[in-house]
């Protein structure tokens, strides 16, 4: 599915397309005819007219007139406000009532954060208590209106092959109309505008003759610029300004200059090591047990010194107030340390909480910056989902693995592992190890299809359809395992061997890292306990449809031409969510042999084995 294009190229999840925008005019939400808009979803015999939508500092107003033609039995309406995809958690709705209004025709609601997007349903209904009819309302709340807008903040590039994306951060006013972006290169004698991107848009699958579908819904655009139209070896530089309705604009921001760069896998140089300064001291040598662990990385991948940011963090996730503690400390460091857009890779270390607000920390961590908060179930879609490419920061997240164990020396030795396989284990070094439940469901095809990839490739796989791995099963042959359903119970006899990798699609699989009851011990726990290199799991119930996917992950990695962290961020649906990776990021196969007429690292879309990817 393509992207569609208005005034440039949106930095969005290839799911969405951009259809049409509508904008806050003095407070109140019209589209862009000038026309109030509730949103087009409502029922053609509607109890309720002359909706209209109303925002200020940090409050945003309903008002409405009750329909005089209307004859239906109406007694009143409720109003309810859509959780994002960071509120949703497993079994709960997605909508909270706010009120029930009865026949009042307008309400208030407060205490909202300016500048970003609230989506709120009006529901009617009848003497029996009985929802009938609904309109969907978008509202944008905002500073109040000073003179011109704000220049824009937080603006930083990434590049990639053959891509450069521009983010920075959403202005506040109310009456914020777009943004304007400019672009000068080194023959040209001034900038000129590539771009001028609207505050909010409409997104869509399909064109509706006439404009765009009325029925699509809102959202707010994402603060960031695609330009592909660049040239390898040309220093391009960016200004920005942002425009409100009346077209004043702020000024320009300060220029940034940024140019192309090779696709490679990622380097050490594009790490930045997290701390927790109150992890303790475990093994009692005198040094903060996550400090060590991170120093220790640092100095075997030569991560700078510079890139270690240290936090005190309680290591109960219940305790952490993710935005003050965690996001924007990290926000902070990677914007004043010109580190946002070189940095592509994120590494909690040892006594950082796994989980926070309900949420698996590392998948918050992955979208810092907030800019895929879209989803209504499973977190956000994730933009590198089923990519066939090395990662970049032109995405605009992050890679996001842990240097975590049930001891520090576990936690250290994941790297020393790890760079004891390179060079020496492939995909062909050992088994596959693989199980299904004997279903059609989603993580049985995802099985059959690692399997059947693995098999085109040369890998040896022992295959139970249906079936399951009993304890001490698994001997020194088996490298790569992945299963589901049941709880921990340790398949393997002896030790993994080094480089071997394997995980277990169950919904707790990662809900303890240092649990001292071997009866509550998870499958990412047990794993590193015997001594396998790289694993990932569930902090929290991801659903089946949220979990990596093994034949994404695995018709990855056993190429050799990705890391672990591309691989498993390649592989895993949603960020804002569940799911969590333990192991050094950098994590690399030896290539396999070169397979028929295709080079086996090249990229997984061979043959059509059943892993075909977008790029």
């Amino acid at each position: 599915m393509k992207r569609r294009k208005v005034h440039g190229r949106w930095l969005l999840p290839v799911i969405f397309m951009l259809l049409a925008v509508t904008v806050t005019v003095a407070g109140e939400e019209r589209s862009s005819s000038g026309v109030p808009v509730a949103d087009g979803r409502a029922v053609a015999a509607a109890p309720l007219e002359n909706i209209r939508v109303g925002v200020s500092d940090g409050r945003v107003t309903f008002s409405w007139s009750i329909a005089r033609q209307f004859t239906g039995d109406f007694r009143g309406v409720r109003l309810y406000r859509v959780r994002d995809g960071r509120q949703i958690r497993f079994g709960h709705p997605t909508e909270e009532l706010l009120e029930d209004l009865g026949l009042r025709t307008s309400w208030t609601v407060s205490s909202l954060a300016n500048g970003e997007q609230y989506e709120f349903i009006l529901k009617g209904y009848d003497s029996g208590k009985r929802e009938f009819w609904s309109s969907t309302l978008y509202a944008y709340p905002g500073t109040d209106p000073r003179g011109a807008p704000r220049t824009p903040s937080s603006i930083y590039a990434a590049a990639g092959d053959d891509r450069i994306a521009i983010f920075w951060e959403r202005n506040r006013e109310a009456d914020l109309a777009l943004y304007e972006l400019q672009r000068k290169d080194p023959l040209e004698p001034e900038f000129r505008t590539i771009g001028r991107l609207p505050k909010v848009m409409r997104l869509s699958g399909e064109q509706k003759e006439g404009g765009a579908d009325r029925n699509a819904p809102l959202i707010l655009s994402p603060a960031a610029y695609l330009d592909r139209k660049v040239t390898a070896g040309v220093a391009y530089e960016y200004r920005l300004r942002a425009v409100d309705l009346e077209r004043k604009g702020s000024p320009y921001s300060e220029p940034i200059s940024v140019q192309l760069r090779p696709a490679t896998p990622p380097s050490g140089r594009e790490i930045v090591l997290i701390v927790n300064t109150d992890s303790g001291d475990a093994n009692g040598n005198g040094v903060n047990d996550s400090e060590e662990v991170a120093r220790y990385y640092a100095d075997k991948r030569g991560v700078p010194a510079s890139q270690i940011l240290r936090l005190h963090l309680k290591q109960d996730g219940s305790a952490v107030d993710y935005v003050r503690d965690i996001q924007q400390p990290l926000r902070q460091f990677l914007l004043s340390g010109n580190l946002a857009g070189r940095v592509t890779m994120l590494v909690p270390c040892f006594g950082v909480p796994t989980w926070s607000g309900g949420l698996a920390l590392d998948s918050r961590l992955s979208d810092l910056f907030d800019r895929f908060i879209v989803g209504k179930t499973m977190g956000s879609p994730s933009p590198y989902f089923n990519r066939d490419r090395h990662f970049d920061g032109t995405y605009g997240v992050y890679l996001v693995t842990r240097l975590d164990g049930p001891t520090v020396e576990i936690a250290k030795g994941l790297v020393d592992k790890a760079l004891a396989a390179e060079g020496t284990v492939s995909a062909l070094s050992g088994t596959a190890y693989l199980g299904t439940l004997g279903s059609k469901r989603g993580g049985d095809l995802a099985i059959r299809k690692t399997a059947e990839f693995g098999r085109w490739l040369g890998v040896t796989v022992t295959m139970k359809d249906p079936g399951e791995f009993s304890k001490d099963e698994l001997g020194p042959d088996a490298f790569w395992y992945f299963a589901w359903y049941h709880q921990y119970r340790d398949p393997m006899r002896g030790e993994w061997p080094v480089g071997g990798v394997g995980a277990h699609l169950i919904s707790n699989s990662f809900a303890t890292i240092r649990e001292k009851d071997p009866t509550r011990k998870s499958w990412v726990q047990g794993l590193l306990e015997k001594g396998i290199t790289a694993t990932f799991g569930a902090v929290v119930e991801p659903y089946e449809q949220g979990y990596t996917r093994p034949d994404i992950f695995f018709g990855h990695f056993w190429t050799g031409e990705y890391t672990f962290a591309e691989s498993f961020f390649m592989a895993t649906p949603t960020v804002q969510w569940a799911m969590s990776a333990v192991g050094d990021p950098l994590f690399r196969l030896k290539k396999p042999p070169v397979k028929g007429n295709s080079t086996v690292g090249v990229g997984v879309s061979r043959d059509n084995v059943g892993t075909g990817q977008e790029k």
